[in-house]
């Protein structure tokens, strides 16, 4: 049945962003208006997000080694579990500040600074819910704590969302819902984030899982844009949105319990505060989190620049998606470099390269936009340096944890990836508050050409950074922990587990 659209539906006035422009999302989305042109579009994600789910159940048949081949069903249950999650956190990052300022109400300043303070308050609750799990003696808690804390957070998740004209009762509900979804998601997210150092046993098998994650991302992505036309074609109608972010919940949860348990033998050993505090003051440990912090600073900064180069320097606000498509391919049509490099490498090594990149990209994007010549293939380049910048760090982390544990004895992994995902928020944010104080300071006016540069060089040097402080890992003499480092297809010490991993 043919989707039918008003174009009035679709009317949104700049005001004070474009003083004397009158802009509708008929002009901005261009062909998404049309009812013929957006059902095809939809069809056509929803087959991509399909094909890409598919590649997820079925990469790891194509493993060379037959044990490898019995671990197929816990990582289709992985990626399909990291499908699901990915549905819930993206949605409520994507949709959280316009749900705040049209349906709760809120000034757009007041919906940017509360957007910021979720994602703080966020951010720490990952590292006191690593902390907790970390010291706990329940062997079976973090399994249980994962599948009753996904249900419960796709149940706020759907109450974040609040229908237009509730009243100020419901607003109030749907913001506390909001601030809700962050711990309880966070008690989901961390144990889940653990399996990939569980279910995998040497750092080759790490990779293969973080392109697990990265492909499932991407589907959910392709979902949730399809999702989000359909939101923005009944834009008028909050209910429609409402349902919208009702079956993203049911999907998101569904696929989530799928997860495979989080093993008892990987959590019956505790450090304690010595080694808690042993972990994460460790120099290599320290290096590997600001490496990932800087580039995603770096990588933050440039994707939030895109939407006002569309604005204010292209008058074009139907570039800043087709800048994202075109980030989306690269990032996916990379990742089988990536893998390879790794494999010969080491992961240290193909993230250094990947910030390497990051630079060049962002400093190019800088120039060209400077001489105003197309972007497209630059635009390709920075997504292959994120998609490789972000694969290889979960697996950098994971190797961190293996050796973190066979150095000083216990348990770190839950501290670290709760630490590693605290940082990572933090870092979206840090991005986001360099990008608004360039743009503050610069002025739209200066947009794209000295303004961009600025922002894209500043975002080069992060990237420098991030392959400079990784290099100093693998530096010669250097006697610490070296995560990441050469001779990737050697097989983990199993210096807390003598049994050989379990499969279900």
């Amino acid at each position: 049945m043919p989707i039918e659209l008003s174009r009035r539906s679709f009317s949104w006035t700049l005001g004070d962003l474009c003083p004397g422009r009158h802009v509708t999302y008929a002009n901005a989305l261009g062909p998404l208006t049309n009812p013929r042109s957006l059902e095809s579009r939809l069809a056509s994600s929803w087959h991509l997000a399909t094909a890409f789910f598919c590649y997820t159940w079925t990469m790891p048949i194509f493993t060379a080694n037959p044990r490898e081949r019995a671990s197929m069903f816990p990582m289709t249950r992985y990626g399909a579990s990291h499908f699901g999650k990915t549905l819930l956190w993206a949605t409520t990052e994507v949709y959280a500040v316009y749900s705040l300022t049209e349906f709760i109400g809120l000034s757009p300043v007041v919906a940017g600074i509360t957007f910021l303070s979720l994602l703080i308050w966020s951010a720490f609750c990952d590292l006191a819910v690593g902390y907790w799990l970390g010291r706990t003696a329940d062997s079976t808690l973090p399994n249980t704590l994962m599948r009753w804390c996904a249900v419960l957070s796709a149940a706020a998740f759907a109450l974040s969302f609040a229908p237009l004209g509730a009243g100020p009762g419901y607003a109030y509900l749907a913001l506390f819902a909001t601030a809700l979804f962050r711990p309880l998601f966070a008690f989901a997210d961390v144990p889940h984030n653990g399996l990939l150092r569980e279910l995998g046993t040497c750092p080759a098998e790490w990779v293969r899982l973080s392109m697990l994650r990265l492909y499932s991302g991407a589907a959910a992505g392709l979902v949730l844009s399809a999702g989000g036309m359909l939101m923005l074609a009944g834009e008028a109608d909050p209910a429609q949105f409402r349902l919208f972010a009702i079956g993203i919940a049911s999907l998101g949860v569904g696929l989530f319990l799928l997860s495979p348990p989080v093993r008892p033998d990987g959590v019956t050993r505790r450090g304690g505060r010595a080694i808690a505090v042993s972990a994460v003051t460790h120099g290599s440990v320290l290096m590997v989190l600001a490496a990932t912090m800087s580039g995603i600073v770096g990588f933050s900064l440039m994707l939030k620049l895109f939407p006002y180069l569309a604005k204010f320097g292209f008058g074009d606000l139907g570039w800043a998606g087709r800048a994202m498509l075109a980030v989306t391919l690269g990032k996916l049509a990379a990742i089988p470099l990536w893998y390879w490099l790794e494999r010969r490498l080491g992961a240290s090594v193909g993230s250094i390269i990947a910030y390497a990149v990051l630079a060049v990209a962002a400093a190019l994007i800088g120039r060209t936009l400077t001489i105003g010549l197309p972007l497209d293939l630059l635009l390709g380049m920075f997504g292959a340096a994120m998609g490789g910048a972000s694969m290889l760090s979960w697996a950098l982390i994971a190797q961190a944890v293996e050796q973190v544990e066979a150095q000083f004895g216990g348990s770190a992994q839950s501290l670290l990836f709760g630490l590693f995902t605290c940082l990572s928020k933090l870092a979206v944010g840090l991005g986001g508050t360099i990008l608004a104080l360039g743009v503050g300071w610069i002025g739209t006016d200066a947009l794209p050409v000295a303004g961009g540069l600025a922002l894209c060089l500043t975002a080069s040097v992060m990237g420098l950074a991030a392959a400079a402080i990784l290099a100093t890992i693998l530096r010669p003499g250097y006697a610490g922990l070296r995560p990441g480092a050469p001779a990737s297809t050697t097989k983990r010490a199993r210096v807390l587990i003598d049994e050989p991993p379990r499969l279900t």
